[in-house]
């Protein structure tokens, strides 16, 4: 029997019988369906008996869903979410550039239910644009999957400018420095006029 169901010979199933009081059950082409309690009931006229054991089928974790690109702004919370199966389950591990990625109070790791794992990155940050993986792995073989975090952010002035007094005939020099994604591009003015004249020297940190 495989649980309560009795198993019949055929074609993966075969009984042998090595001699008047040794039987054996022999499953070709093991798969994981196959795991389970296995008994057997010897009886005769005068009773019964019966012994059961457990069959536990290994095989190496694989995606059921893989990871896939994401594309935010900034503040957002972005989520990458896997399904992943295996005998025995599967060890777990998230990776950002190659490094592993471990739990703070924005990003949590979380298993939702038995095959369901999931990176969460809240109020994301233009630095967490990058490449993510998702590396899982038992006793029978590893595998990994890969997605990319693209955080856009519109155009903010990390560093402004500031008023310059200048003698004539000096060389004035205005600095800004600029964050966003995609990278801005920056056009100077003078009194509403854009700057195009060749002697103005633009330098953009």
């Amino acid at each position: 029997f495989c649980g309560s169901e009795e198993i019949t010979a055929g074609e993966r199933y075969r009984f042998l019988f090595e001699d008047e009081e040794s039987y054996a059950l022999i499953i070709k082409n093991v798969t994981k369906k196959d795991a389970g309690t296995y008994s057997v009931v010897a009886k005769n006229d005068i009773g019964e008996v019966n012994t059961s054991c457990q069959l536990t089928v290994t095989c190496p974790p694989c995606f059921r869903k893989q990871m896939k690109d994401k594309i935010v702004m900034t503040d957002e919370t972005v989520t990458f979410e896997v399904e992943a199966e295996g005998k025995p389950t599967p060890e777990i591990k998230w990776y950002k550039d190659g490094q592993l990625i471990v739990e703070d109070e924005r990003i949590k790791l979380i298993h939702k239910d038995e095959e369901v794992y999931a990176l969460v990155i809240e109020k994301a940050k233009s630095e967490d644009s990058g490449s993510y993986s998702c590396h899982i792995k038992n006793e029978s073989g590893s595998q990994s999957g890969f997605g990319t975090l693209t955080v856009n952010a519109p155009p903010m002035f990390i560093r402004k400018m500031k008023c310059v007094e200048s003698e004539e005939d000096e060389a004035v020099t205005f600095n800004v420095k600029i964050s966003g994604n995609p990278k801005p591009k920056a056009k100077w003015y003078i009194s509403s006029f854009l700057v195009l004249i060749l002697r103005v020297v633009i330098r953009v940190s």
